[in-house]
């Protein structure tokens, strides 16, 4: 009697239809996940994938995997079940944060796939290394890029740019409500054609708005 019920339960389970769940996250609202969607639905494709749910996070990197809505998507998975991110720093940008999630969904029997690479994470050695080296890349890229930020900022106070608004009543534009994000990516150095590929607007919009802020970029080192 034991055995027959074991079996049914066997079977049952091998007919249930596994989840396949993709995950993507920016770090504002003023980014796009299209990068990210493009090598998900790349490698969707060629795994044969089909019937995937989407899960979309708009939080920063820097805040644990545990306390954002990746650890409840992670959570309503099973064993046997997948989890497709673009790449490892959409998990998380710390080498600890990266390395226990991946462990937490790897003890659960849940298959992670990386898109861009197509490496699918699992509990050998080789994959042990990858994914560590992976995760340190994004952890030192994320401090490069905050290092980069506060010396651009601090150059750019030293040369008198004013970085708040300015005082008295002035006239509202359309990136008034996205100064401080600009003032960032100024400050990272990153090209206007790309500024505006982020905020979607045209260069001539961007450029209005700058000579209305009296921000004065190096043209040799952003117009490009």
């Amino acid at each position: 009697m034991k055995q027959k019920a074991k079996l049914v339960k066997l079977e049952s389970e091998s007919q249930r239809v596994h989840k396949i769940v993709t995950y993507t996250r920016v770090s504002t609202g003023h980014q796009d996940v299209k990068s990210q969607l493009h090598s998900i639905l790349e490698l969707v494709a060629s795994k044969g994938f089909k019937n995937t749910t989407d899960f979309q996070e708009v939080v920063s990197g820097s805040v644990s995997w545990k306390e954002r809505e990746l650890k409840s998507i992670i959570d309503g998975l099973d064993t046997g079940d997948t989890l497709i991110v673009a790449e490892l720093s959409r998990i998380g940008r710390s080498v600890s944060d990266v390395l226990e999630c991946c462990e937490y969904c790897i003890s659960r029997g849940i298959v992670i796939y990386i898109a861009k690479g197509g490496q699918c994470i699992d509990s050998s050695m080789s994959s042990k290394i990858w994914r560590t080296i992976m995760a340190l890349a994004a952890e030192i890229e994320r401090d490069f890029i905050r290092m980069r930020t506060t010396e651009g900022i601090a150059n750019a106070k030293a040369k008198g740019v004013k970085l708040g608004r300015p005082k008295g009543k002035a006239k509202t534009y359309k990136l008034d409500k996205q100064e401080e994000y600009i003032l960032k990516l100024l400050a990272s150095k990153v090209n206007v054609t790309n500024i505006c590929k982020i905020l979607n607007v045209t260069r001539a919009t961007l450029y209005r708005w700058l000579k209305h802020k009296k921000i004065n970029i190096n043209q040799g080192e952003l117009d490009f």
